[in-house]
């Protein structure tokens, strides 16, 4: 079954890095740059579906500059897939990013499947998979663990408690892998020589869709309700008890 196989990324500020200041903003001015753990994942992930289909893997990022340069797409490539995307985008969205996405796999030669993390590290909404499917016209496969190609395809995910077998019909198929799905390959020294040679194509976004759209106005903390505290003062560890039980009894928990 030969074809294309689709797999999303973000190039994105590190997780590690951020620092969420006390008036709640997002300081991202000394995080570095990189793939999130969930999109080295889908990577992985996708790798392996393209391998079994006998099909081309291609990696589609979407935003600024920065994801056409040559770092980051040396980061991409070498993990495994054979083509690099780049949909430019200075202002990316969660809604302009999946129209992207979608955009790029109705216009995919006999697109197999397009698979995605379970979240950006950016955005974070985790909606990005279900508006891909959506505007797709396909179901979501969330949580995917394991594919098994065939019409239908038999799709193994995680839910409360366990995993569940779905067979899914036609094609393509929309992935979210789950974050433990599989082991990301760490890329060689002729895997990273190997990517500079892979093509890369830059593309113009598709036209913004009449309708709502969604955008981060703003992130805060949640303030922590404030707890009282007592010190408890004893000369011996049994005392202290005995003061802690007492205390816990009038004040109705004992």
């Amino acid at each position: 079954m030969p074809g294309t196989v689709l797999v999303s990324y973000q190039w994105a500020p590190s997780a590690q890095d951020t620092v969420v200041t006390q008036d709640g903003r997002i300081d991202v001015s000394r995080a570095s740059a990189g793939l999130s753990e969930s999109d080295q994942v889908a990577i992985e992930f996708a790798r392996g579906l393209a391998d079994a289909a006998g099909a081309r893997l291609v990696a589609i990022g979407v935003g600024s500059e920065a994801v056409s340069s040559g770092l980051a797409v040396k980061a991409v490539a070498s993990r495994g897939p054979d083509e690099v995307v780049v949909v430019t985008d200075a202002t990316p969205t969660t809604t302009s990013v999946a129209h992207a996405l979608a955009a790029q796999a109705m216009a995919a030669d006999e697109l197999v499947a397009i698979v995605l993390g379970d979240a950006s590290a950016d955005h974070g909404t985790r909606m990005v998979p279900a508006l891909v499917a959506g505007l797709l016209g396909r179901p979501l496969l969330a949580d995917v663990r394991s594919v098994s190609l065939g019409d239908p395809a038999a799709v193994v995910s995680k839910f409360a408690g366990g995993t569940q077998t779905l067979q899914v019909s036609g094609s393509p198929l929309v992935i979210s892998v789950a974050p433990d799905a599989v082991t990301p390959r760490v890329p060689g020294m002729r895997d990273i020589l190997a990517a500079a040679k892979k093509p890369l194509q830059v593309v113009e976004p598709p036209a913004r869709p009449i309708g709502a759209t969604l955008a981060t106005v703003s992130v805060a903390p949640i303030s922590a309700p404030s707890r009282g505290g007592r010190l408890i003062e004893a000369d011996t560890a049994a005392q202290a008890a005995e003061q802690l039980l007492r205390e816990l009894s009038q004040a109705g928990v004992l």
